[in-house]
Formats: C-alpha cells, structure tokens, sequence
C-alpha cells in the first residue's frame, strides 16, 4: 500500500483570513473529487501565521467549523466522525502531515486524509511587509495498491551545531496589549537564503544517498520558495541536473509558506508524465529540513 494524492486545490482569492482561505481551498477540493464532507475523517491544519494571533482553540477546529465537517455525529450519523489538530511546523508541516496521514493510511485504508495549509497576516489585512502569500491550499490523501506511486518515505533532517536561525516570529502580548491581535514581528537573520541554500544542498545530497537515488533518478523539484530563483540555485548547489523540472512561481506568487509543497506539485504533477519521481524539500527557521520522493 502506499499514499497517493487524489486532488490537491489551490485558493489565491484571498479573504483577509487564513481561515477563510483554507475553508475555500478546503470545500473546493472535495468537490473536485467528488467527496462528500462527511468521508472526511481526519484533517490537518499546517497553517502557522493565522486569524488574531489565536492559540486556542486549535486553529483545525475553526476550519472544520466553516466546512461543515461532520460537526454533530451524535446529531448527524454516529458512524462519521472528523478528527482535525493543527500541525505548525513552517514550510515543513506538509511533509510532516504526509507522514501522519500515511501512518493513518496503514491502519485504515478506507479513510479519507484532507491537508489544509495556508497564512495570512493576523490584522486580516494586507500588510506590505508580510513576507508570506496568503494562499490556502488543500490536498486529499488516499491508500493504493499501487505500491510504486505515491510518496516515498519522508526523512527530516537538522544540524546538530547550528547556531542559525533563519527567521523567527515572536508575539509578546503583554508589551503589545490590545495590539498584539495584529501585529507580529518577524526578524531575518543576515544572509538566512544563502544559509538555507548551503544547509538544503547538504540535506538532499544526504536523503539521496539514504534512498539510494542519483540525481538522474529527479524528474522533477518542488522546494521552498524563499526567494526569487531559491529553487533553481538550491537545485545546482545539490548537484541535480539541469533536465531536472523545477517549479518556481515567485514571480507571481512570492512565498506561500506552507502552502508551497501542494502548490508545486499541483503544478509538476500536471506536467509531468506517470511514473516520474518529484522530489519535494522543504526548510523551515531553526534549519529543520524534510524530504521526500513522490512517484506520479
């Protein structure tokens, strides 16, 4: 058995909330795929940057509320129920839900796995100096008997050193009082890209190695968008060849965080023929790294 994506969905009609944006992304992809709400059995949120800086309840639940997703089974049908819980970890909790929702799928092939993703400024505004696209992404997970499609196993990776940290965000609410609903600061470190990009190489040339791939096995690149041609020079720094697919849409949607990986491969799965191997990286602050090979 191995996990497949049945239909991945991308909203860029932003609403002014990462709720509301991954709710759309969210409906949109179950119609695409002909799912009825209530075969939603687990979902996960990895949206981080969310609505009035709210820690609780979970953001998921909030999401699971505007879908309509098997709210009151005891009202409802018993028998269908929707667990959801929030997975923040930066770009790369898409990887990180995959590997959830694959363990899932082991127990309970039947099941249906719905990933949301997507940030917005928590002011509910568009703030020039928010560094992230608030675009909501969905993305429908399944079993299939087709053990050779589907994604790999994902591998995490961070240095065991590191003194970096990339980007951070901190929202002390006690010096920000009323303020601290909208407003966040987010502090780069000098020469974070350049970083990220040494780090990155170092991951991927390490994941191929512990899959026994060559570069010539990469059809094709998703990666995080962290700048303008990010992916393309972390695609040379890790030795991939130059025939290697790599998508990159900074241009037109700058970087939409955690919702970069389901765009990417929305896109590369589009263009590339059946059998294919994507090799999807992500890179969050703190230098965490995740990767993972999905076959079309």
């Amino acid at each position: 058995m191995s996990t497949i994506i049945t239909q991945i969905t991308v909203n860029e009609n932003n609403t002014g909330s990462m709720i509301g944006n991954a709710a759309a992304a969210g409906n949109q992809c179950l119609k695409d795929a002909t799912i009825e709400p209530s075969l939603v059995n687990l979902m996960i949120n990895i949206g981080v940057y969310r609505d009035d800086n709210i820690m609780e309840p979970s953001i998921a639940s909030l999401i699971q509320q505007r879908m309509g997703l098997n709210l009151d089974p005891a009202r409802d049908d018993i028998t269908r129920r929707t667990l959801s819980f929030d997975l923040a970890n930066g770009p790369c909790g898409f990887l990180n839900a995959v590997a959830v929702g694959s363990a899932i799928l082991k127990n309970k092939p039947d099941h249906n796995i719905l990933i949301v993703g997507g940030d917005a400024h928590p002011s509910g505004e568009t703030r020039p100096d928010f560094p992230f696209s608030a675009i909501g992404t969905a993305c429908i997970l399944n079993s299939s008997k087709a053990t050779s499609q589907g994604f790999g196993k994902v591998r995490t990776y961070a240095p065991l050193d590191c003194n970096h940290f990339g980007y951070s965000t901190i929202v002390p609410i006690n010096e920000f009082g009323e303020t601290g609903r909208s407003y966040m600061p987010i502090t780069f470190e000098d020469g974070w890209v350049e970083k990220f990009c040494k780090f990155g190489a170092e991951s991927i040339q390490r994941f191929l190695e512990e899959e026994g791939l060559s570069v010539d096995a990469i059809d094709g690149f998703v990666a995080s968008q962290l700048a303008q041609g990010f992916p393309a020079e972390l695609a040379k720094a890790a030795g991939l060849n130059s025939s290697t697919a790599i998508y990159d849409d900074y241009e037109n949607s700058g970087n939409p965080h955690t919702s970069t990986s389901a765009m990417g491969l929305k896109n590369l799965l589009t263009n590339l023929e059946a059998g294919k191997k994507i090799l999807i990286f992500e890179i969050s602050s703190g230098f965490a790294t995740t990767c993972a090979i999905y076959e079309a």
